[in-house]
């Protein structure tokens, strides 16, 4: 075995791991999904899920990426509460990539994601930044056009339930806080007893520049 010192631009950590012919590193928690507690709402107990996939950047060009929010009506039962107007903000580094109002039918905000880094804010069904509230449903999901899935790191996710969706009428608007991690892969040549091996370092987090490795304890 030996220990690696990772040196990070913003954090300094310290990893074990097996040498072998590559080495994997990961680190970081919320991969891919983020789930709210569950709220009361109506009489009911209202929680919030965001996931996006692929969770590595590195998968995204054999993949079909998607993003999906859902409204759920009890912690235990999985299953979505119909009728609900959304609004969806999604952040990446400040950055706003997603503010966008949707009406789904079943509870479900669906979209295929088109990543693009070269794109001003974002485009919905080949619309730019559409100040209209959207149809969306797990079965039918919207086209999202957005820099979503272009950079790696820790994606906030805010999703607000609007006052007087029909799913849940009456009732003001509830404001969900979600985080999700999205991870990048960095491939480095160390120099090792057993000759040059590459390393995949994986994180979640930081972007990592002077990487060292030390095969010493």
């Amino acid at each position: 075995m030996y220990h690696i010192l990772k040196r990070y631009s913003a954090s300094l950590t310290l990893l074990l791991v097996i040498l072998i012919s590559s080495l994997t590193i990961a680190y970081g928690h919320g991969l891919g999904t983020d789930i709210s507690p569950p709220i009361t709402i109506s009489d009911k107990e209202v929680l919030v899920e965001a996931s996006i996939n692929p969770t590595f950047l590195d998968q995204v060009p054999s993949s079909e990426p998607t993003f999906i929010v859902r409204a759920l009506d009890d912690p235990t039962s999985n299953s979505s509460i119909p009728g609900i107007d959304f609004r969806i903000v999604v952040e990446l580094n400040n950055e706003i990539l997603l503010d966008q109002r949707f009406r789904s039918s079943d509870g479900v905000v669906k979209a295929n994601l088109i990543p693009d880094r070269d794109i001003q804010g974002w485009e919905v069904n080949g619309q730019a930044k559409p100040s209209e509230q959207i149809e969306v449903s797990q079965s039918n999901p919207v086209e999202l056009r957005s820099r979503i899935l272009t950079a790696g790191g820790l994606y906030h996710i805010t999703v607000v339930i609007e006052k007087n969706s029909p799913g849940l009428a009456g009732v003001s608007a509830q404001k969900f806080d979600l985080f999700v991690s999205i991870g990048t892969s960095y491939m480095f040549g160390v120099q090792t007893p057993q000759g040059e091996k590459q390393m995949v370092v994986k994180t979640y987090y930081d972007e990592i520049s002077n990487f060292n490795y030390s095969n010493k304890t």
